[in-house]
């Protein structure tokens, strides 16, 4: 008597998406429109160095996914991510750019632009870096933000491969302390924070609606800048005395 056949596997087609991203210069524009919005194709083929032409085949590509949409104004097209996947592209990137080996570093310009982007920068709409990772670090230190994935025997090793994260029922008052100002956020143990790999310190920052509040809070005390191109932030003078009153290295 024959066996029965196996059941037929069905997997997500999940090698479209590594078609997409397998390209190093469309994985670097999309690195670059995660904190944009409109940007002129021309700039963000100069940054990406290549042709106008070869930057509209990668944009063609992106545009038939559905991840980015081009418009012409006047006399020049812009292009910026689709928001409906904005958000899921950054959290890819960082997660794949955590399994991958360090960036190689092969100038000074190269050296000098890791670093940065190691410091401080932006995640989509949250911040990242050793800076996020660290301002997580002291909130949970302070009780504003619980951690289940941490072994409270071990604090060192982490128990969970999602780190769910969950705001505690002092954050408005922790964060008020360490910044001087109040943030009202809505009830509940959730409350719009979520977790996110950072790709350059291997551990996970603050992302969600409370991530967003966190670097929109950090702007508009002027803590940090964003630079003219690319992700990384600039912490401010007046950034490293209050980052560094909370226990944080800037340097």
């Amino acid at each position: 008597m024959r066996s029965a056949a196996p059941a037929p596997v069905v997997v997500p087609p999940f090698w479209e998406l590594a078609r997409l991203l397998a390209d190093p210069t469309r994985a670097k524009a999309l690195d670059l429109l995660l904190d944009r919005s409109r940007t002129p194709v021309s700039y963000l083929a100069s940054y990406c160095g290549v042709s106008a032409q070869t930057m509209t085949g990668h944009l063609s590509v992106l545009r038939e996914a559905g991840w980015v949409s081009v418009r012409r104004s006047g006399r020049y097209r812009y292009v910026e991510l689709a928001e409906s996947v904005r958000a899921d592209i950054a959290v890819v990137i960082e997660h794949l750019g955590a399994l991958c080996a360090p960036p190689a570093v092969t100038s000074l310009s190269s050296h000098r632009e890791l670093a940065a982007l190691s410091r401080a920068r932006t995640c989509y709409d949250h911040l990242a870096g050793r800076l996020g990772v660290d301002l997580l670090g002291v909130l949970v230190e302070r009780g504003g933000i619980d951690r289940d994935d941490v072994d409270p025997d071990d604090p060192d090793r982490v128990t969970g491969a999602d780190c769910p994260l969950h705001l505690g029922d002092e954050v408005e008052a922790v964060l008020e302390d360490m910044f001087g100002v109040r943030l009202e956020l809505p009830p509940g143990r959730g409350r719009g924070i979520g977790a996110c790999m950072d790709w350059s310190q291997r551990e996970i920052h603050c992302s969600g609606r409370f991530g967003r509040r966190l670097l929109t809070v950090c702007e508009d005390l002027a803590l940090v800048r964003r630079r003219p191109a690319g992700r990384s932030l600039e912490i401010t003078p007046l950034g490293v005395e209050r980052f560094s009153a909370l226990g944080i290295d800037c340097a």
